[in-house]
């Protein structure tokens, strides 16, 4: 597993960025799961699915193999009893990054990123393997320290004024040192195990 800022990654990670309009999904998942049915071969268990909802992917020929309430699950739908392996974060929000970060625990995780939805950040975070390349994103030392410090001042979703001023304080430097990527920084505090509630006020501190 990859450690990276104040946190232990418990599983291993993969993607595929949306970096070419001319690449289609299908392409993209296939690339996702032939990685996720490796991982499952080496680790065991049951490669899930998990979308934002049942019909996304539905017109998909690859994401076909996944039946509703059997091994794809949706933030609406969130509980597979007795189903555990690698997981495939299909175009994932917030939310469903989240239940597929919960799923993929002790296993693997691979998301096929949207560009309606930066995963970079959670990418740098977790060491992921970018899949078009088979290189490691690495994350930048100086965006590290602040990430830590985001993280710690998170610890009930930016909620309380004193951890809203903190947090406008770290932002501000990430401003300054020319690191302020919104969407850098908020895909990677949800890898940091920030909630969404969290992750979603830091979008809106920024903005002011």
């Amino acid at each position: 597993m990859t450690a990276e800022p104040g946190v232990s990654i418990p599983y291993r990670a993969a993607w595929v960025p949306d970096d070419d309009p001319e690449r289609d999904w299908d392409t993209a998942s296939a690339l996702a799961l032939r990685w996720l049915d490796a991982e499952a071969s080496h680790s065991g268990g049951t490669v899930v699915l998990v979308t934002h909802s049942f019909d996304n992917g539905a017109g998909s020929q690859v994401l076909s193999r996944f039946t509703r309430g059997r091994n794809h699950l949706t933030t609406r739908s969130s509980s597979l009893p007795g189903v555990r392996g690698p997981v495939l974060a299909y175009v994932p929000t917030s939310e469903v990054l989240a239940l597929a970060i919960a799923r993929a625990q002790g296993s693997a995780l691979c998301v096929v990123e949207s560009v309606s939805n930066p995963m970079r950040g959670w990418a740098m975070v977790t060491g992921a393997v970018n899949l078009l390349t088979g290189e490691t994103e690495v994350l930048d030392e100086r965006l590290r320290e602040h990430l830590d410090r985001l993280k710690f001042y998170g610890n009930n979703g930016y909620g309380p004024k004193f951890d809203q001023d903190r947090a406008r304080n770290v932002l501000d430097d990430l401003r300054t040192d020319g690191l302020l990527n919104v969407d850098v920084i908020v895909s990677a505090l949800a890898a940091l195990n920030v909630s969404v509630r969290g992750q979603e006020k830091i979008r809106e501190l920024a903005k002011r």
